[in-house]
């Protein structure tokens, strides 16, 4: 019996990341540069994202979505990220940014907005902090008041990925100031709306092509069948939302290095002096091999062969060279210890009993 069987992804999310990998290495890649240069949204990668039903591959299949799991998602995206950083948050916020819908809409105002969302007709974003709600997100100040059929929002969103791109925003108001966290809804909010404004991009040390916005409110009066779920459990949905959604940045990263470490490896060949690639240079080649061996870098260890064997590893890398870079994680360790071994899921990593949080992001 083949020892790490239980661990690794199935031969679908390895199609699935071969198919990504090739797709952003001929469409995504070539743009990349000239993206970030110059600040511009990647339209070059929306269109090819959107041609092979790849910019929200976690809509619904009833809904026209590809209906991917959590695990094909975060392939997606890491892959992506992989050629292009602004590029990944096509796919990761289309599904931050609709998934309090999924999670909470009702069955109108799902089928109103995943299937412009699946077909590409128009991307999501979220809108959750403000200028003096950051981290205590539950002391906004964005308002919205019922009146009739309609509410109306008043108040300023900040820090807004794809803000003025986007055509919907799911936006967090508060609707009783009396109850703070259950006294705040969820609303989808149209691009078109009456009273919907953006501010100027702002100027970020990186990725550029992907704007980040403020988005005003002035008076911006919506048909009350836009809120999403019951009054009062906007917040509840907002977090909801951000546990399924966190590991898709985890998985922008992971692409982010794993495409800086895949270069460095080309260059470090390329790369001449003294007459010979500095890759042969003993510090060069040496620091290649630890990065590339390190068992929480971009090899992915955990994805295919459980926690417990990624604990050994580290664990004998530590025990060689006896370093910090290679100290086994104390949280790595503890899970191992409760004994959060894996199990067999068809999903690899993401069925451990540790991220069962993250199932169904």
């Amino acid at each position: 019996m083949p020892e790490f069987d239980l661990y690794r992804p199935s031969e679908e999310h390895d199609m699935l990341r071969d198919a990504v990998r090739s797709l952003a290495e001929a469409k995504i890649a070539p743009h990349a540069a000239a993206v970030d240069e110059e600040a511009r949204f990647p339209r070059e990668a929306l269109t090819a994202l959107t041609a092979n039903d790849l910019h929200a591959v976690h809509v619904p299949e009833e809904y026209g979505g590809a209906c991917a799991d959590a695990l094909a998602t975060v392939i997606v995206i890491e892959e992506v990220a992989r050629a292009c950083a602004s590029s990944s948050l096509i796919p990761a916020v289309n599904k931050l940014g609709s998934l309090p819908v999924i999670l909470s809409g009702s069955e109108e105002l799902k089928k109103k907005y995943m299937t412009p969302l699946a077909k590409g007709d128009g991307m999501f974003s979220y809108c959750l902090s403000e200028p003096d709600a950051g981290s205590d997100a539950a002391g906004m100040k964005t308002k919205a008041v019922r009146d009739g059929d309609f509410w109306v929002l008043n108040g300023v969103k900040r820090w807004i990925t794809n803000a003025g791109v986007s055509e919907y925003y799911t936006v967090m108001a508060v609707t009783d100031p009396s109850k703070r966290s259950k006294g705040i809804s969820a609303f989808v909010v149209e691009k078109s709306d009456e009273g919907v404004s953006f501010g100027a991009p702002e100027k970020k040390l990186g990725i550029k092509g992907s704007p980040t916005r403020e988005v005003y409110l002035d008076n911006v009066r919506i048909p009350a069948d836009r809120m999403i779920g019951a009054e009062g459990t906007g917040f509840a949905t907002a977090m909801q939302t951000l546990d399924h959604t966190r590991i898709t940045i985890a998985a922008q990263a992971l692409g982010i290095a794993q495409g800086a470490l895949d270069y460095a490896k080309g260059y470090v060949k390329e790369r001449k002096q003294f007459g010979k690639p500095i890759a042969d240079f003993q510090g060069i080649d040496e620091g290649m091999v630890r990065g590339c061996a390190h068992p929480m870098g971009p090899l992915r260890l955990a994805d295919h062969i459980g926690l417990d064997t990624t604990l050994a590893v580290a664990e004998s890398l530590y025990a060689e060279f006896r370093e910090p870079l290679y100290a086994p994680p104390p949280l790595l360790c503890r899970m191992v210890q409760a004994g959060r071994l894996g199990r067999k899921t068809g999903r690899g990593f993401y069925g451990h009993p540790g991220t069962v949080a993250y199932g169904g992001a």
